[in-house]
């Protein structure tokens, strides 16, 4: 996994950039447009569910922020920023319990799915989702539970019909 750190500027037009791996030599080369309208994200027909969930590879994670007004822009895959998060909100140490794993595992598929809900509904043109309690928190280490509980559960999400849902979660409530 890379990490980016981008400074964004106030621009204009659309710039596509097509990230999938059948991307030839070529294509996906930055275009500009102007006067150009943001593409809408389509639903989510049932025939794109079969197999794979067209989930996207990166997010654009707001940093420095004030609640969710963020300062900063960094670019993840979607493995790793959820291997970044997981530990960060979920207690690592459960997945050293028996059936343990399976707690990790479904943090890891709620923190992809509330990650992928703000990548297609995103908090602002520059980033799509912030990097506090006001979304989710994204940490600075990963852990060896926390990232086998990300890979078995890659590509996974949770649906609300045919769309990806919001899947609120808590990790702390009052100290209780």
């Amino acid at each position: 996994d890379t990490m980016f750190r981008i400074t964004m500027a106030d621009g204009n037009g659309l710039e596509t950039i097509d990230e999938s791996r059948e991307a030839k030599e070529g294509e996906g080369e930055q275009q500009e447009c102007v006067n150009c309208e943001e593409e809408e994200t389509p639903a989510i027909s049932s025939s794109m569910l079969q197999n794979n969930p067209p989930l996207r590879h990166t997010i654009r994670v707001g940093r420095n922020c004030t609640g969710t007004l963020c300062f900063q822009t960094e670019v993840y895959t979607l493995d790793n920023y959820c291997a970044l998060v997981l530990p960060a909100e979920w207690f690592n140490c459960w997945g050293s319990l028996s059936g343990g794993m399976n707690s990790l595992s479904a943090g890891a598929v709620a923190i992809r799915s509330y990650a992928m809900w703000h990548v297609y509904n995103p908090l602002n043109t520059t980033y799509d989702i912030c990097d506090n309690t006001s979304c989710q928190f994204l940490g600075n280490v990963t852990t060896t539970n926390g990232n086998n509980a990300v890979a078995i559960t890659s590509g996974f999400v949770l649906l609300n019909g045919n769309n990806i849902a919001r899947s609120e979660y808590s990790a702390e409530n009052n100290d209780s």
